[in-house]
């Protein structure tokens, strides 16, 4: 009835038992759609970064639908010819990233070489058509709630891509990389998994032996993913607390969760190296105790439920609203601690004043050792 406008979406549509991929674009008229689906094995991992993913459609298979005119449509545009084989839904609808190349698919790669190693699959390729990355897979042990936060927060750490190595990353190792403003310096920096931009991250856990008021939870982050705590929403919540549903980007509010964790991000780029250790204490220390006492949780929810629906939903609403305080003050408290300790280049704990000067290794790569020494040679030119 009202068409479909922009370049594309890939979204992920799950229930307790499945998980499909949904990827949408507009049609060569720019006046419709068309779009293509496939289910996620079971036992496997998806990556989607920004990038279509899904490659050759089978009409005969119950795994992957499409949608009813794709191959006229496409074979009308030129897109596809019916007598190469199988549609190809990425190579036939997408222009690829031939002007930036590892844009998306470098984020692709780090993922399924962390959760499978053993595959050894090169970080290196042509273009987003070659089929060196497969759609889905097996990954070498079982991941939990905390292993797919942690991929989130990811910046290449420990590779030949480590956004906290180098002279861009600064002296203290900061991984966020800023778009240039010369129009005349043509480049680009490799894209984190964790940007700086990004003002939300969430994983769902869905189980189907959990009633779904219960069993149905989205672990959720305000800000970046490397410098939020995510914090679990139920399904069966009647509220969302103030501080997650409230806020503006032009107006820095103290209850609103995004300015506490982008404040705390923020701060630690004055030096990462020193800060962010502190900040992955402060997240493992909070977000462990979460998953400790989250089957204690859902046990008392889910007796609850058996006899009193409403009430089970309260139990939750009332949980969440408690966490969500505490994780607030907490985060508020370490800021403010994260402002002393810190403060003017110095660290400030356990003693005022202490030194935190540049590495050597930034020192002689940005001339510092070129410039005025003392002694007989003071000022002298060169």
């Amino acid at each position: 009835e009202y068409g479909y406008y922009g370049w594309g979406e890939t979204l992920t549509v799950t229930d307790p038992n499945e998980a499909w991929v949904f990827e949408i674009c507009a049609s060569p008229d720019k006046k419709s759609a068309l779009w293509a689906a496939k289910k996620v094995p079971d036992g496997t991992v998806f990556v989607e970064s920004n990038m279509f993913r899904i490659r050759e459609l089978d009409p005969e298979s119950p795994d992957n639908m499409f949608s009813p005119n794709l191959i006229d449509v496409a074979t009308e545009a030129g897109w596809y010819d019916p007598s190469t084989g199988p549609i190809d839904w990425m190579a036939t609808v997408s222009t690829g990233e031939y002007s930036y190349p590892y844009y998306s698919l470098r984020r692709t790669w780090r993922v399924l070489d962390r959760v499978s190693p053993s595959l050894g699959l090169s970080p290196w390729v042509e273009d987003s058509f070659t089929k060196d990355y497969p759609f889905s897979i097996v990954p070498d042990k079982k991941l939990s709630v905390a292993d797919v936060i942690d991929l989130f927060r990811d910046h290449y750490e420990g590779t030949e891509f480590d956004l906290t190595e180098g002279l861009a990353a600064g002296p203290f190792g900061n991984p966020n990389r800023y778009a240039g403003s010369s129009k005349l310096v043509k480049g680009s920096w490799e894209r984190a998994l964790s940007i700086f931009r990004c003002e939300y991250v969430f994983v769902s856990q869905v189980r189907d032996w959990l009633p779904d008021p219960v069993g149905g939870v989205v672990w959720w982050g305000a800000a970046a993913p490397h410098e939020t705590i995510l914090v679990p929403m139920y399904c069966g919540i009647t509220d969302v607390p103030y501080a997650y549903d409230s806020g503006s980007l032009q107006e820095f509010d103290y209850n609103v969760a995004s300015w506490a964790f982008n404040f705390m991000g923020n701060w630690a780029e004055l030096k990462w190296s020193y800060m962010y250790p502190e900040i992955q204490e402060l997240q493992k220390k909070i977000e462990g105790k979460l998953f400790a006492v989250q089957p204690a949780i859902e046990a008392a929810a889910a007796q609850l439920y058996e006899t009193d629906p409403e009430l089970c939903k309260e139990f939750l609403t009332d949980y969440v609203a408690d966490v969500t305080d505490r994780v607030m003050a907490e985060v508020w408290d370490f800021n403010e601690y994260l402002i002393t300790k810190y403060r003017d280049g110095y660290i400030n704990i356990p003693n005022v004043g202490s030194s935190a000067g540049y590495p050597d290794w930034w020192l002689q790569e940005v001339g510092y050792a070129d410039g005025h020494v003392f002694g007989d040679d003071a000022y002298k030119p060169k």
